[in-house]
């Protein structure tokens, strides 16, 4: 039932116009305190992506006031690895932020699905993320919730840093940090602490982000968070090059810096942090250095500014070594003047000497040199060799009147007399300037505007297929290649694909069927399966007693779809336990016979502490009664 309502609050939101601009198109993310959809903004004709906060928090102040500091906080960062933000407001009772659309995927969906990532790639990924905090940082801001899902990857590789909802300012705020729900993989262990944060701790969550990145798997894990946060606390990581040895040591040196337990050991700064891993890209050594004292390691970082500092005892010795090198060096000067002044000398009377025997054949090694121009340049090297001359060219360029592959223009004028074997050099023509154009945007707009487009360039258009999207509307371009903003020549060909809107699936009458052969065959024309049992002693278990939507219904591809299967066990409702008082809440479970788990969660909001914040499973599910519900209580 809890999918249900959720399917139908989405339906609700897709086709909606956010204040007559942003039209609601699909839904792309779901978060615990807001869902991001795929919008059009109408004014603009542009994607955007808009975050609504869920409807149950739309009466909570902390929550609408966190989303609208989240957007104020995203509109004063400025840099092209921040997602931008566009636009806040309330529309409805739905509090939103337009925010630009991402077209990629999270870093944690490619680690997911690739595995570890390239110790380069890491790096270049990394160097991104922090010009993010520093811009960050320098705005006094500390973001505290550095995770790879909330990483964006375009297509071209840039990093886009999203979600400053929990960000904190550093500046008058000396208030205690929280645990954060569902992130205790990446919490510096101070922020596990409780204790009061500085930028030192996004630079040890991004540096287990950063082993993530190579190892494909986090340092930490535990059976709870509590359990994880004293991992953080008490436990030094294993390095990533035990579990994938061809991590380069340089590049593990950074990551294990940054994850030092105290932070006045870590990179004191981000940008100390990027200048190691440029240096770590270019091949160049790191900043950071170790050194043993007492048995208590200690890192250095040393900035582009720092000189080295002799003792005493060197920089005397020093001395000594430079009054002995000048005193040699001044008797090899010496030695190799006056051996200087005697071969000018030779030289000058040789030359003398032959001056008149070198006229005498000098007209024997003269020849003409021919003209050039226009002249194809094969065949100009072919000539040339026969007058005992050397062609090179020397450059090329465009031409309007000179066919390609001939000659522009010569270094020698046509009939100067010169020796032989010297060089001519030649400025050869590439033939008429095609120019060249960036590939204009093609996605989202209707086939016969590009086809327009591509007429108006000088482009032609190649290949055009259809398919079917989740995002684009019916009949607009959802691919293009080459892609935008690349530079091509005029009379390209363009191939392009072309929307046929959403999938459309039919129901099929699956009454009286087994569970395993609905659910198989449900999935295999794209759709979504979900369960729910209904108490019917007449009917063998796990046989399909109805579907929901209903059999003969269209729905669009990756829709969810219901299937009630039938079950000889006594099934009782699940009561609406959400906001309530936990005492009154334990009383109901007890009247229902219903056993539960509790889970306590740390609050900001006083109003929360000792209530019931969240439950599993959700109101109206049907459970066995030996089954126990999970309470979220805030404490």
């Amino acid at each position: 039932m809890a999918d249900d309502i959720k399917k139908e609050v989405n339906d609700r939101f897709i086709g909606i116009k956010i204040n007559s601009r942003y039209e609601i198109l699909n839904k792309i993310a779901s978060g615990g305190m807001a869902d991001v959809y795929l919008g059009q903004d109408l004014k603009l004709n542009r994607k955007v992506a808009a975050k609504i906060l869920h409807e149950s928090y739309s009466s909570n102040r902390n929550f609408t006031a966190r989303l609208k500091r989240e957007a104020q906080i995203h509109a004063n960062l400025n840099s092209p690895n921040i997602v931008t933000v566009y636009d806040w407001g309330e529309f409805n009772n739905l509090y939103f932020i337009i925010m630009e659309f991402v077209n990629g995927k999270s870093l944690k969906e490619i680690i997911d699905k690739k595995g570890a990532i390239d110790p380069r790639l890491a790096a270049k990924y990394s160097v991104q993320i922090c010009k993010a905090l520093e811009l960050a940082h320098e705005n006094n801001l500390i973001h505290r919730d550095i995770k790879p899902q909330n990483i964006m990857i375009t297509e071209e590789d840039i990093v886009k840093v999203t979600d400053f909802g929990i960000a904190k300012f550093t500046v008058g705020d000396t208030t205690k940090t929280i645990s954060i729900l569902g992130t205790a993989y990446y919490v510096s262990p101070e922020q596990a602490q409780g204790k009061i944060l500085d930028n030192r701790s996004d630079i040890y969550s991004l540096g287990i982000v950063m082993y993530e990145m190579l190892a494909a798997d986090v340092p930490f894990r535990g059976g709870d968070l509590i359990d994880i946060g004293l991992r953080h606390i008490s436990e030094n990581p294993q390095p990533p090059s035990m579990i994938h040895p061809e991590i380069p040591k340089n590049i593990e040196k950074i990551v294990m810096k940054c994850l030092e337990k105290n932070p006045d050991y870590r990179y004191q700064n981000i940008l100390s942090l990027r200048i190691d891993l440029q240096n770590f890209l270019e091949g160049k050594p790191l900043l950071i250095t170790q050194k043993q004292t007492n048995g208590q390691k200690k890192m250095q970082i040393f900035s582009n500014a720092d000189y080295y500092r002799y003792d005493n005892q060197f920089e005397k010795a020093f001395e000594k070594y430079k009054l002995k090198n000048n005193r040699i060096r001044s008797i090899l000067i010496s030695a190799c003047s006056f051996m200087v002044i005697a071969f000018i000398v030779f030289l000058t009377l040789f030359l003398i000497s032959n001056s008149k025997s070198g006229h005498l054949t000098a007209d024997l090694n003269m020849v003409n040199v021919p003209q050039l121009q226009n002249v194809e340049f094969e065949s100009a090297k072919n000539m040339l060799l026969a007058y005992g001359l050397i062609i090179e060219a020397q450059n090329s360029t465009y031409s309007d009147s000179v066919p390609n592959n001939y000659i522009i223009s010569q270094s020698i004028k046509p009939n100067t007399k010169v020796n032989k074997n010297i060089k001519v050099y030649v400025t050869v023509s590439k033939g008429k300037e095609i120019s060249t154009i960036p590939m204009p945007n093609l996605i989202g707009i209707r086939k016969e505007s590009a086809l327009e487009q591509l007429e108006n360039l000088g482009l032609s258009a190649g290949s055009i297929t259809e398919e079917f999207s989740d995002i684009f509307g019916n009949d607009t371009v959802i691919e293009q290649k080459p892609i935008a903003g690349t530079l091509i020549k005029q009379y390209t060909e363009v191939s392009i694909s072309i929307s046929k809107g959403r999938e459309r699936i039919t129901i099929p009458y699956l009454n009286g069927y087994e569970y395993v052969y609905a659910k198989s065959l449900l999935e295999s024309l794209g759709l979504l399966v979900d369960a729910k049992r209904k108490t019917d002693n007449t009917i063998q278990p796990g046989i399909v007693l109805g579907v929901e939507p209903f059999e003969g219904s269209s729905v669009f591809r990756n829709s969810n779809v219901m299937l009630i299967i039938s079950t000889g066990e006594e099934l009782v409702p699940v009561p609406d336990l959400s906001n309530m008082d936990f005492k009154i809440a334990q009383q109901i479970l007890d009247s229902f016979d219903i056993g539960f788990e509790v889970n306590y969660i740390i609050v900001d909001n006083p109003a929360q502490k000792n209530s019931v914040i969240s439950q599993y499973p959700e109101a109206g599910e049907q459970i066995e009664l030996k089954e126990k519900i999970i309470l979220f209580v805030g404490q």
